[in-house]
């Protein structure tokens, strides 16, 4: 076997289904960064490149396209995907990045750019307003923490956002705009209080977070202690 062939062989290793076309995949996650729909779409229609490509961050077309304001790419890959999206497949607006970026739909992509047409589109396509990242924080928390996002945060209150919702530090999007200086968000309509955890609450966070963690470490711990007790020897 050739170096050639065998690095071509460990690269389709534990490779998602949307990755197997590796190359063909790559060029269209490069042409959408890029804005040019012409070559996304010959790549998916042509050259068969999944609509759903994974890049190394589990980021699709979609999320690059929403997150750099392409409408008229997001447009054609929602387009797209309606004609070849299999029926058990998820949606695009539903998929979320790798955890270790946030975990964010194309949705929070778009409203971190301050992108409202592309956002408008998104949800007319099925995404979750309430939608959260790895931290628990939604699309309307990121609008308290972004200044001259209120046009954004007034599309997403219209389309059922909810302004109660906490994130995994139990802050409401109204603390992340005090904390912020976001005035201009704090006197929209429907934007409660700042609101934060009080001091049992945090306790009892950390002791949920702790207990987890430990959790998490359980596995090998009672291996080591179930099986672990030192058998006495015999005399």
């Amino acid at each position: 076997m050739s170096d050639d062939e065998g690095e071509s062989q460990q690269g389709k290793l534990d490779v998602p289904e949307p990755l197997n076309n590796y190359g063909v995949s790559a060029l269209l996650h490069y042409a959408a960064a890029a804005g040019d729909i012409e070559e996304c779409y010959r790549l998916i229609i042509e050259e068969g490149a999944s609509w759903c490509a994974l890049n190394s961050t589990r980021s699709t077309p979609l999320h690059i396209a929403a997150g750099k304001g392409y409408y008229p790419m997001v447009e054609m890959l929602l387009d797209v995907e309606e004609q070849l999206r299999k029926p058990n497949e998820e949606p695009g607006v539903k998929r979320k990045e790798s955890p270790e970026i946030g975990g964010y739909i194309p949705l929070i992509c778009a409203v971190k750019g301050n992108h409202i047409q592309i956002a408008e589109l998104l949800l007319a396509k099925g995404a979750n307003v309430n939608e959260c990242d790895i931290n628990k924080m939604t699309s309307l928390h990121y609008c308290a923490r972004l200044h001259d996002h209120n046009d954004m945060a007034k599309l997403l209150l219209a389309k059922g956002a909810d302004p109660e919702l906490k994130d995994e530090n139990g802050y409401n999007c109204s603390f992340w705009a005090k904390e912020m200086n976001n005035s201009g968000f704090l006197a929209l309509k429907g934007i409660p209080g700042p609101e934060a955890p009080d001091v049992m609450d945090l306790v009892e966070l950390i002791k949920a977070r702790k207990e987890a963690y430990e959790a998490s470490l359980g596995g090998g711990k009672k291996a080591d202690d179930g099986g672990g007790k030192k058998k006495k020897k015999k005399k």
